[in-house]
């Protein structure tokens, strides 16, 4: 999970910096990084996942992400971050590898990009190139297992599970 803290000042930057800009801000408490997307799972493998992230975030230390770059794609718009540790990286991977060795999850062919998606594109615009450098660095002390559900207005998100990450 993303320091409330940050995602505040990562919504004061987007609002400085992307006003007008014709995006979708996602609220700041739905700003997250994605290790793995699970789709829809059945209520008894929840336990599971628990226990798996439990597991997962007790070997490994704290992140620290900068941000590294802004970028936007037809969909969305995003906070690109630099993982300076590799814990992040790790993380990830430790996390697929648990939930593909569970066939709960298939690793994506590209390389993970840890990344915070700030806002939905609704239209093609010019691409703007925000001063990321602004933004300071963030290091979660937790992971979580989320709910998403879609509502016209957005996604939805709800915590199944957290759980800390050592050190």
């Amino acid at each position: 999970m993303l320091p409330e803290r940050w995602a505040h000042e990562v919504d004061r930057w987007r609002c400085e910096h992307l006003a007008g800009s014709g995006l979708r801000f996602v609220p700041a408490e739905n700003l997250h990084l994605t290790l793995a997307f699970l789709g829809r799972r059945e209520p008894g493998e929840i336990d599971l996942l628990r226990e798996l992230l439990d597991g997962v975030a007790a070997s490994i230390q704290r992140p620290v992400l900068v941000p590294a770059g802004y970028r936007e794609t037809g969909r969305v718009a995003m906070l690109v971050l630099d993982d300076e540790d590799g814990r992040a990286a790790a993380l990830q991977a430790a996390i697929a590898a648990k939930l593909a060795a569970r066939s709960l999850y298939r690793p994506e062919r590209r390389r993970w990009l840890p990344h915070v998606t700030v806002a939905r594109v609704r239209r093609s615009r010019p691409r703007r190139t925000p001063p990321v450098q602004l933004v300071p660095a963030a290091s979660p002390s937790e992971i979580a297992l989320y709910s998403s559900t879609l509502r016209p207005t957005g996604a939805q998100y709800k915590a199944l599970h957290t759980a800390e990450l050592c050190g």
